[in-house]
């Protein structure tokens, strides 16, 4: 009578577990979704939800390194962005990662289309990664590094 107890405990756990994971996933998928929105739409007050406000959240780009919202808000949200009159940043081909119950990372693919004051277009592609931390229930992005697409050009990459 206690193995199938046993067995019945362990697969109800295991299965609350995926469960947990494919929530977390689909939520993170949901944070994904939001930050490029809050990017494409330059959304201050929707990118200020889901970042972290812990001192130690930080932000690689090619254009910096930012520690803190308030500096990713002022150097990367209305410094780069703010200086791009249209914006359209897309996400594709992403990894979620739950390393435990309240912390993941994701890697992805991106494609970003802009334009300069004066009209000129920008096209640029890359590959990120996102750090995550579940606080008080929600998740939020605690870093991100981003870079550009690998080259096998001769004396680059370095």
């Amino acid at each position: 009578m206690l193995r199938p107890l046993a067995t019945f405990a362990l697969a109800a756990l295991l299965g609350s577990a995926a469960f947990a994971q494919d929530t977390a996933t689909a939520e993170i998928a949901a944070l994904l979704e939001t930050y490029a929105r809050a990017t494409n739409t330059l959304d201050l007050d929707l990118a200020e939800e889901i970042w972290s406000q812990d001192s130690g959240v930080s932000f690689i780009h090619p254009r910096g390194h930012q520690r803190g919202w308030e500096e990713i808000r002022e150097n990367f949200y209305l410094g780069a962005m703010g200086g791009l009159p249209t914006r359209h940043l897309t996400i594709g081909d992403f990894e979620i990662h739950q390393l435990t119950d309240d912390t993941a990372w994701s890697d992805f693919y991106w494609t970003f289309e802009a334009s300069l004051p004066d009209g000129t277009p920008i096209n640029s592609a890359g590959r990120e990664t996102q750090i995550y931390r579940r606080e008080n229930g929600v998740w939020q992005i605690h870093h991100v590094h981003y870079s550009g697409m690998p080259t096998q050009e001769e004396g680059e990459g370095f």
